[in-house]
């Protein structure tokens, strides 16, 4: 359908201020856009994003309702509508949609990766796998973003523990991968993998990967102290926790591993202090040690 040279133009800002988050903006263009041919199903569609963003959820389902009735046919209105029920909560309506739009296009790999990431919110893990794997063989050689089907893939069979393949996924979303913002995330999820098959030293190379990309977060610490621990490296275990503490100086848990491995390096005063900052702190490990009679010495420090 075309559209008058004044509606493109209010059609193109709003895209543009969508893009640029000013949702606002966007919607007072596409409202414009209406007002001037109230038949234009593009400017519901964009009207809907604008508001579905500023979490206007109900006048959002309005506008994409309005924009399907006009124009049936385009696959995309119904996956944007799915989008909009998803935000709000309504699983089950989302999942319903996101069938419509695959009848329509069963070629769409936006679709069933929508559609693959609710599964996952709905615990359909293996309808998960299915959608992930269909996105993965509908992408090959031609999306550039094949890694975050990976990953969502490894994630649903982590779920159903089958942690082997999820491992395999999970090589292959930093395969291909384009060195982008979730590169640390997949080093940080393989590692945690390889941890529950107890594969230790292969799961410390990839924290440590994890942590080169990203050394700001705290729960890639946790990980390798863990690691560090079921590998008896207590220098390395009071390194992480060191760091841990700078990060939260109300960790509790790593005041106590701090403890435990000063302990085992012969430092029986750092134990006892760390033990008692952690104790303070609420650990119940360390005030269960500390008032019990292999842990009375700690009141000499």
């Amino acid at each position: 359908m075309s559209f008058s040279e004044e509606v493109r133009k209010y059609l193109n800002n709003a895209q543009e201020n969508n893009k640029l988050k000013n949702y606002r903006s966007a919607i007072f263009d596409t409202s414009k856009a209406i007002e001037i041919d109230s038949s234009c199903d593009v400017a519901y569609y964009l009207r809907s994003q604008a508001k579905q963003f500023s979490e206007e959820y109900l006048d959002a389902i309005n506008d994409i309702n309005k924009a399907i009735e006009l124009n049936p046919s385009i696959d995309f209105y119904y996956k944007a509508k799915g989008d909009i029920l998803n935000s709000f909560g309504d699983l089950n309506g989302a999942l319903n949609i996101y069938n419509q739009a695959i009848k329509l296009n069963s070629n769409d790999i936006g679709i069933y990766r929508a559609r693959g990431l609710l599964q996952i919110k709905l615990k359909k893990f293996d309808n998960a796998i299915f959608d992930f794997t269909t996105a993965i063989k509908l992408g090959e050689n031609t999306y550039k973003h094949q890694n975050l089907s990976y990953a969502s893939r490894a994630y649903a069979k982590q779920m159903l523990n089958d942690f082997r393949g999820a491992i395999d996924d999970i090589t292959k979303a930093i395969e291909t991968s384009d060195k982008d913002k979730y590169e640390c995330e997949n080093f940080y999820n393989r590692s945690y993998l390889k941890y529950q098959l107890n594969d230790f030293k292969d799961s410390l190379s990839d924290i440590d990967k994890a942590i080169e990309l990203n050394p700001n977060e705290s729960v890639y610490y946790t990980l390798r102290l863990d690691i560090n621990r079921q590998l008896n490296d207590f220098q390395g275990m009071i390194n992480d926790a060191t760091m841990l503490i700078g990060i939260n100086t109300n960790d509790a848990n790593a005041y106590r591993l701090r403890g435990e491995a000063k302990g085992n390096r012969g430092d029986l005063k750092g134990m006892c202090n760390d033990l008692k900052v952690a104790s303070s702190l609420g650990d119940k490990n360390a005030q269960d040690f500390l008032a019990s009679e292999k842990g009375s010495f700690c009141s000499n420090y």
